[in-house]
């Protein structure tokens, strides 16, 4: 029992020290990326391989910015910071942010969002997370010259009442069966430099904000992932 305590007591105590390490790195990431996005700012004085360097730099600093906040996630107590947001809203920022990768692979992403303005209540955070980690799966995902399409609609649920989706669909290298059992599990990956943090941190921040994340896969035709959240959440749009 004793050692038990132990244990726990030091798992409280690294996940404190993980936790202010990942904070102190994401201040000299921030600079880091303010300078870029300067020099990006003047791209028509830099050489093609100048700003090929600036943007894969880029892409290199959005993966452990990514990372940083995954790691967070885990070390961070659950706390609630809701407010009203659009998910097309929080959708077009996370797609701008990975717009920079899917045009180096030359991957054309597609926004394909219904008349309606859907507005829930949510932590904005979060949300951006999940659709920053979906995305650049799907982006990932592709081949050069790829496309993800990305969508925002309302449909009927099972229960009679409105569902609000969100869905990302790439047309990449697909989920094989035998791995769609565990593509949530923590720790699991089939990408030679992955985590294997990204999907299990989109399931326990899609369980938080009380929505559904499932998916539909076929092995090397694509994958689509899909966010439901009940129309219960949607509250009145003039108050965001």
């Amino acid at each position: 029992m004793f050692d038990e305590f132990v244990f726990e007591n030091r798992l409280h105590i690294l996940g404190k020290i993980t936790a202010t390490l990942l904070h102190e790195i994401r201040n000299p990431l921030s600079v880091v990326k303010l300078s870029l996005d300067y020099l990006k700012m003047h791209r028509d004085e830099l050489s093609d391989d100048l700003l090929e360097s600036v943007e894969n730099s880029s892409q290199a600093l959005f993966r452990i910015q990514t990372l940083v906040d995954n790691l967070l996630f885990f070390s961070r107590p659950n706390t609630k910071e809701e407010k009203l947001c659009s998910v097309e809203q929080i959708s077009n920022y996370a797609s701008d942010i990975v717009e920079v990768e899917a045009s180096r692979k030359k991957v054309l992403l597609i926004r394909e969002y219904s008349t309606d303005i859907h507005v829930i209540r949510c932590d904005v955070n979060k949300l951006l997370q999940i659709f920053l980690n979906l995305l650049t799966n799907a982006v990932e995902a592709c081949n050069d010259g790829g496309k993800v399409t990305i969508r925002a609609y309302t449909n009927q649920s099972a229960f009679g009442g409105q569902n609000i989706v969100w869905e990302v669909e790439d047309n990449g290298v697909g989920i094989s069966d035998e791995d769609k059992e565990t593509i949530f599990n923590d720790f699991f990956t089939k990408k030679p430099k992955g985590t294997g943090l990204g999907l299990s941190v989109c399931k326990s921040l899609a369980d938080e904000l009380k929505s559904e994340i499932n998916f539909e896969s076929q092995l090397g035709k694509g994958s689509k992932f899909f966010l439901i959240f009940n129309a219960n959440l949607l509250e009145n749009e003039n108050e965001i």
